[in-house]
């Protein structure tokens, strides 16, 4: 991923040349299984990210995630948790090292009804970084024969307070 252009000037403001501002490479290996057949999973991610900022200062971390899925009562109740950026800061010179925040999201769905023709889901979502940053989420989602899908949303926190809708 690479993110726009910078100029970078020589002290008379002359434009000496353009460099990319900031690019990453990430690459992800993940496992899971079931536990508990039908009821109980565990999966892991680690990931290998490459961070190189106006093409020369470059840094490489490794960061793990943690999760746990579960279902209840034939499937109404879903619930999820994972813990996210375990692991090394980014650090582009010596002296300084960019922590990717460690963040705690989980997440409950109830399936509201479900016949042969229409599916009515709701959602409520917890995303908490442990530098104090949170976002609460609520959804709701009307599917009609697995052909369209209409969803509505409110999420709050951290200067995202918003209703959302959608379909697909």
């Amino acid at each position: 991923m690479d993110i726009n252009t910078l100029d970078l000037n020589t002290p008379t403001g002359l434009v000496s040349r353009t460099v990319t501002a900031k690019s990453d490479f990430v690459g992800t290996l993940a496992y899971s299984f079931e536990l508990i057949p039908k009821t109980l999973s565990l999966g892991s991610n680690l990931r290998i990210i490459n961070s190189t900022l106006t093409e020369q200062y470059n840094s490489l971390g490794i960061m793990l995630d943690l999760g746990i899925n579960g279902r209840l009562a034939k499937n109404k109740f879903v619930y999820g948790m994972v813990l996210k950026n375990i692991g090394t800061p980014l650090s582009y010179r010596k002296k300084t090292a960019e922590l990717l925040p460690i963040a705690l999201q989980s997440a409950i769905a109830y399936k509201i009804a479900e016949t042969m023709y229409y599916k009515l889901d709701t959602g409520l979502g917890i995303d908490w970084e442990l530098n104090n940053r949170y976002r609460i989420g609520w959804g709701l989602e009307f599917t009609y024969r697995q052909m369209l899908a209409l969803r509505a949303g409110y999420r709050y926190g951290n200067d995202l307070n918003n209703f959302n809708c959608g379909f697909g």
